[in-house]
């Protein structure tokens, strides 16, 4: 993981590059979607992260986000081990990890996510994962992430591996030049898009 500048932040700014990138996405088609969607997917699995079995947490993707159902299928395909995470909203912005074993343990949420059934059989050490897919609003060219604001992923990478690889999941338009970063944020080491690779960190493709 890298290393990040703090900055005084204004909060305004932030919440209207979330709104922009919010509208711009849900203004994509179906075709768009599944379209940039593949791209993304594409450029993801030309990295040799991927080439030996790994422990990948991902996410399952709602509404108009960067679409995740064939990339969580072929991780599976490909013998990594998929986790994904289940928000626990007994405490405020924690979600655990739980391995992935079919489609009809996913439920709805109460944000309209689908999530894994909470088993402790199936709970996963946030320690023990090596790559983190995660979803975003907007990124920056420094891999400063800015997410919905909720915090989920800022407490859980706190529970991850620093030895784990960080990569955020976009279309190349939530793209900013700089997002000013909270004290707490994480960068990521990369984020794969549907026209690019952004490398932050410290992989050579």
């Amino acid at each position: 993981m890298g290393n990040n500048q703090y900055y005084f932040i204004d909060k305004p700014i932030r919440e209207k590059i979330r709104l922009d990138k919010k509208e711009k996405r849900e203004s994509l088609t179906l075709d768009e979607v599944l379209e940039k969607a593949a791209k993304v997917e594409d450029n993801l699995f030309s990295l040799n992260l991927f080439d030996t079995e790994k422990l990948v947490a991902s996410y399952v993707s709602t509404k108009k986000e960067l679409k995740t159902d064939f990339i969580n299928k072929r991780l599976v395909d490909n013998k990594h081990t998929l986790v994904l995470p289940t928000i626990d909203f007994s405490k405020k912005g924690h979600m655990e990890f739980y391995r992935f074993d079919s489609l009809d343990n996913l439920v709805l949420n109460k944000y309209n996510i689908k999530e894994p059934i909470p088993s402790t059989i199936y709970l996963v050490n946030p320690s023990l994962v090596e790559i983190v897919l995660m979803p975003l609003v907007a990124f920056d060219l420094k891999g400063n992430r800015l997410g919905l604001g909720g915090g989920y992923y800022d407490r859980m990478l706190k529970r991850v591996s620093p030895s784990a690889f960080l990569i955020g999941l976009a279309y190349d338009f939530q793209k900013e030049k700089e997002i000013k970063c909270e004290h707490w944020d994480i960068p990521l080491d990369m984020v794969v898009t549907d026209k690019d690779i952004y490398n932050f960190n410290r992989y050579k493709k």
